[in-house]
């Protein structure tokens, strides 16, 4: 039998909401202030090309971008789905007043029209359509936003719903925010299994020597050269 100070109680619906609305706002908000800083931060520390870098800091403006993008489209799922509709009903009154408060906020999110088709034909998936067309191939737009000012204006929405919430329900606020902290987020990883540097480089042989295989004497080539497999054989 477990003894009383190994059992730990379940948080409300309600303060799992909370927590899940405040950590998505807190990573949109690094990610935004890192998406701005980021640039200045690689020019400072690096001798720092444009044409021989412009690449990589394509690639990391677009991650964080996209980022904020899901992670926006996480926090209005949450808020119109879960948020006061599936937690408890004693909260349901205070909700739809709090709701009611920051619906010029929650409008606001609502004037970029193509988040969640974005979201999900962009970033999440295939680069196709609801029917099936590569949107880059059809040259398909979408209203979203475009620059660190859109960006910016999106967030605003954010950070004013979570700041009401968080003044109304003061209470459920910081137990949201800190009873996952107090029981130290504990995770079981015993039934999964992680790679030694020798397993990694068995792995990587075994499967260049079977597509080697597979391609001898079909082909004009034999071999697929990978960057990632010599990366893992020769990382420390």
């Amino acid at each position: 039998m477990a003894k009383n100070k190994d059992i730990i109680s379940r948080p409300k619906d309600l303060e799992i909401s909370i927590f899940t609305l405040w950590s998505i706002f807190i990573l949109i908000d690094q990610h935004f202030k890192a998406l701005g800083k980021y640039r200045l931060l690689l020019e400072s520390e690096y001798d720092y090309d444009e044409f021989e870098d412009g690449m990589y800091i394509d690639s990391i403006r677009e991650a964080l971008y996209y980022q904020i993008l899901l992670k926006t489209c996480s926090f209005i799922e949450e808020w119109d789905e879960i948020f006061g509709i599936k937690t408890e009903q004693e909260y349901k009154k205070t909700i739809i007043e709090i709701k009611k408060i920051v619906k010029p906020a929650r409008k606001l999110l609502n004037t970029f029209k193509d988040l969640k088709q974005f979201r999900n034909q962009a970033i999440a998936h295939n680069h196709r359509d609801e029917k099936g067309n590569n949107i880059y191939f059809s040259r398909k737009s979408f209203h979203t936003p475009q620059n660190l000012a859109d960006l910016a204006l999106l967030i605003y929405g954010i950070e004013k719903m979570v700041k009401v919430l968080a003044g109304v329900l003061y209470n459920e606020f910081q137990r949201a925010i800190t009873k996952p902290f107090s029981t130290g987020f504990k995770y079981s990883y015993g039934r999964y299994k992680y790679l030694t540097k020798e397993e990694f480089i068995d792995q990587v042989n075994l499967i260049d020597d079977k597509i080697r295989m597979s391609l001898k004497g079909k082909y004009d080539f034999d071999d697929v050269s990978s960057d990632y497999g010599e990366l893992l054989r020769t990382a420390p």
